[in-house]
């Protein structure tokens, strides 16, 4: 029977918590229960094979019942094995400081892991801002690339009621297109003389459309 099934029955666990608060003889704990004295004897034999009680023999057949000093159970579980050990500790006034400093360390890790979580929500919530804000202006880009081309298009309409000549044409449409472009880079994308350019311009100018 494993410390599971010692502590998983009502009455053994009752006896426990009786005997953590004095000893008692078997007929005290039969009367506490309201059980009969087999069955009391029956669940302190399982209980002091788990060492979780000790026997106190007084003498002429008389015995009484007190609970182990402080326990340590530890039980490793996994798909393979199930196995729970349970030691006396030896000097409780040492082991109860040694642990209650574990549960205070285990505590302020539990308070940093927290704070480590609600950091990450932080950081988790920023990012969402930011793809949220990255989408916007993903759309935000496409709407102006939309706006851009409708100008252009209708700059191109104008241009082509407006102005006669090729060159000209080119121009305005380079300038529509890059926004700003330099006579020098005209003139070779357009393959024609700077100066040429430059009457262009002054040609365009005079007509209002640069």
């Amino acid at each position: 029977m494993g410390i599971f099934e010692i502590l998983g029955n009502k009455n053994r666990r009752k006896i426990l918590e009786i005997l953590s608060k004095k000893p008692m003889y078997v007929t005290e704990l039969s009367r506490e229960l309201e059980i009969n004295r087999k069955a009391v004897i029956d669940h302190l034999k399982a209980l002091k094979r788990e060492k979780l009680i000790n026997e106190l023999d007084m003498g002429g057949n008389k015995k009484y019942y007190k609970i182990s000093n402080n326990l340590f159970v530890k039980s490793v579980i996994s798909e393979y094995f199930v196995n729970t050990d349970v030691q006396e500790i030896q000097s409780p006034k040492k082991d109860a400081k040694e642990i209650k400093k574990k549960f205070k360390e285990i505590d302020k890790i539990e308070k940093e892991l927290s704070k480590k979580n609600k950091d990450l929500k932080t950081i988790f919530e920023l990012i969402r801002e930011l793809e949220n804000f990255q989408n916007q202006l993903f759309e935000a880009e496409k709407y102006a690339s939309y706006l851009m081309n409708e100008l252009r298009n209708q700059a191109n309409k104008k241009i082509e009621k407006k102005v006669e000549k090729d060159f000209e044409k080119e121009i305005l449409i380079k300038l529509v297109t890059n926004g700003q472009i330099s006579p020098e880079k005209l003139s070779n994308e357009l393959k024609i003389n700077k100066n040429k350019v430059y009457d262009l311009f002054r040609t365009l100018k005079q007509k209002n459309l640069i």
